[in-house]
């Protein structure tokens, strides 16, 4: 009977730079703590924002977004046609034409929500997203109508066009 030694292990032992170490770290976690509480403390006081604007810094802001959006082609597209109305509540009512561009809408709702209370400082806005009643979104096609749509916002064109004598075709 032959009694041999026992094999001898070479397996190596894996060690860990102090940077490298997998896991959890009582420090990381206070970061992450601190982070958190910041973004937190940051939300709050966006929330709380009411800095006032007009409907045309909305527009604005609308637009830079829209421009953005360059990857989503339907949405900004949409984004560019619907018709916007701002109340002195800051409620943001956006009338599209179909169910398919309100899903669409309804979909980036909460990232264009956070970017113009951001962008506008004011966290009292809210938005609405409905379909338009017939007729609501109805869009000009000739120039006589655009006129006419004009003169519906605007009756002091009328006079300016008699004064330079123009016709509308």
């Amino acid at each position: 009977m032959e009694i041999r030694e026992p094999a001898k292990h070479t397996a190596s032992i894996p060690t860990y730079k102090k940077d490298n170490i997998p896991g959890i770290s009582i420090t990381g976690m206070k970061l992450n703590a601190t982070k958190q509480a910041e973004e937190s403390e940051r939300v709050a006081q966006l929330a709380e924002a009411e800095t006032p604007f007009t409907a045309d810094d909305l527009r604005a802001k609308w637009k830079v977004y829209t421009e953005k959006m360059s990857d989503k082609k339907i949405l900004q597209v949409t984004m560019q046609s619907c018709l916007l109305t701002l109340d002195e509540n800051y409620n943001l009512d956006v009338v599209v034409e179909n169910e398919v561009q309100q899903q669409e809408m309804e979909a980036e709702k909460i990232d264009l929500l956070t970017f113009l209370s951001k962008s506008l400082n004011n966290g009292k806005i809210r938005i609405n997203i409905r379909l338009s009643e017939k007729g609501e979104n109805k869009f000009a096609l000739t120039d006589k109508e655009r006129f006419i749509e004009m003169l519906k916002r605007n009756p002091e064109l009328e006079a300016l066009t008699n004064k330079l004598g123009l016709e509308i075709e």
